[in-house]
């Protein structure tokens, strides 16, 4: 058995059998270190988009926010200032970045889910949030995401996770192609259930319930890795907990339209 401390001062450890307590071992550290702690989870995925020029592409998502007292990363390919990413602004913003263009607009409803959508067809941008179309900016620029890997639930910051969201995501997803306005108001109706289609780089449906892999669907290899743990079992935009029963037997896995979500 090993014992991991954390300590800024020298200490006795004493280790006693509990049924005897008798001594079983006795430790002194006059010269402590400390460990580093690291607050926030996310999801980590190497591959990340690849050297690649971004044009045309859609991130699209489900996102509950719990808190926006901060900047909080979403689907994020970028270091700094470098690269593309969704992102929630202190005060509750969608921000999108793309290099140098930056879009914030609708706000988000804390605790409520809403479906959010930034597509790119190489010389415009539109956001759609729950199905509806809100702006449209131009794009400028190429952007490349070489050496920078995807992370969900945070974003980049001189090569370490930072910006670490507090807020639940359900099937995120990343395209090749602008998302059309027929498409976006389907997602949205869809309430997370609906797989994506179509030009994939990757999504993630988040059926895993457990564990500390996320699934990359699209085929792409995209899969990832839970960093700092995460919260399953929380269901999806389409599950309404008021109507499960409070008493009586419930099992998520029969229950069609709960969903899945992730916690983070």
């Amino acid at each position: 058995m090993d014992f991991r401390v954390s300590s800024d001062t020298p200490y006795d450890l004493t280790v006693r059998r509990l049924a005897s307590d008798d001594v079983v071992d006795t430790q002194q550290q006059r010269q402590p270190t400390v460990q580093p702690l690291h607050v926030g989870s996310y999801v980590h995925v190497p591959q990340g988009l690849g050297d690649r020029e971004i044009g045309p592409l859609t991130i699209e998502t489900w996102i509950r926010a719990w808190c926006w007292e901060r900047d909080q990363g979403v689907i994020t390919a970028c270091d700094g200032d470098r690269g593309i990413g969704l992102f929630v602004n202190r005060g509750g913003w969608i921000r999108f970045v793309l290099g140098e263009t930056y879009v914030a607009h609708v706000p988000l409803y804390r605790q409520q889910w809403r479906h959010v959508g930034v597509s790119c067809d190489g010389s415009t941008i539109n956001l759609f949030v729950d199905g509806e179309f809100q702006s449209s900016w131009k794009q400028s620029g190429t952007i490349r995401t070489r050496g920078i890997p995807l992370r969900i639930g945070a974003a980049g910051l001189n090569g370490e996770a930072s910006l670490f969201l507090d807020g639940d995501l359900a099937m995120p997803a990343i395209y090749d192609r602008p998302l059309s306005a027929r498409e976006a108001m389907e997602r949205y109706k869809g309430r997370g259930l609906a797989q994506p289609s179509g030009g994939l780089l990757a999504y993630w449906p988040l059926d895993e319930e457990q564990g500390e892999r996320v699934r990359d669907g699209s085929g792409q290899g995209r899969h990832g890795t839970i960093i700092n743990r995460a919260t399953w079992m929380i269901g999806g935009p389409s599950f309404d907990a008021r109507a499960v029963p409070r008493y009586d037997a419930y099992d998520p896995r029969a229950d069609s339209s709960r969903g899945h979500g992730l916690r983070f």
